[in-house]
């Protein structure tokens, strides 16, 4: 949160390329092959069209909350690079690697992190937040559900043990049908045999 908020206050390019990295999932290769006419409307969504690994194409919707610096960042430009460098030139990895340093200096982050820590964390903090795995997977474009696997650190944990939820539904379903009044229960249940 102190990196989005660092970038934020840095200015477009800074937020653009966090959001890219480390809400979106980008590559940094991915990220640096951006164009500005990479950034469609499809679906009434703005998204972001780029050539993954393997050479496949993908389509990724932009977070609602990066709209404005999206828009900034591109400026009416139509073809040259989304993301710079600090002249003017399209961002290699080792300028996405000073600018991330940089960011996340100032957000008081003492620790080194990667443009591929920020795909990383990705991975984690959806599958922490219940994303299902699927959805996760795809996001990430993992040909196997197995390397996001790699990625949930709370895969172990109790408070996310499936039986859980289940057991809740179950036990919900029995106690709404317990609150009905026996004799609307035996009409309703009259009612579903006669049908």
């Amino acid at each position: 949160m102190a990196l989005l908020d660092s970038a934020v206050k840095a200015g477009p390019r800074e937020h653009v390329f966090v959001v890219l990295l480390g809400q979106m999932a980008l590559r940094v290769g991915e990220m640096c092959a951006l164009n500005a006419d990479s950034v469609r409307h499809n679906q009434g969504w703005r998204t972001v069209v780029f050539r993954g690994k393997g050479g496949d194409t993908f389509e990724r919707v932009v977070p609602v909350q990066a709209l404005r610096d999206l828009d900034r960042l591109i400026d009416g430009r139509t073809s040259a690079p989304l993301i710079c460098n600090t002249r003017g030139d399209r961002m290699d990895r080792a300028a996405a690697d000073r600018l991330l340093h940089r960011l996340t200096r100032a957000a008081g982050i003492t620790r080194a992190i990667t443009p591929h820590g920020l795909r990383r964390s990705v991975a984690t903090n959806m599958l922490a937040h219940g994303l299902p795995l699927r959805d996760v997977q795809l996001q990430l474009r993992h040909a196997d559900p197995r390397m996001t696997m790699r990625y949930d650190q709370a895969k172990n944990s109790l408070d996310r043990a499936a039986v859980l939820p289940y057991a809740s539904a179950q036990y919900g379903l029995l106690s709404a049908r317990r609150l009905i009044a026996p004799e609307v229960r035996r009409e309703s249940d009259a009612g579903s045999d006669a049908g």
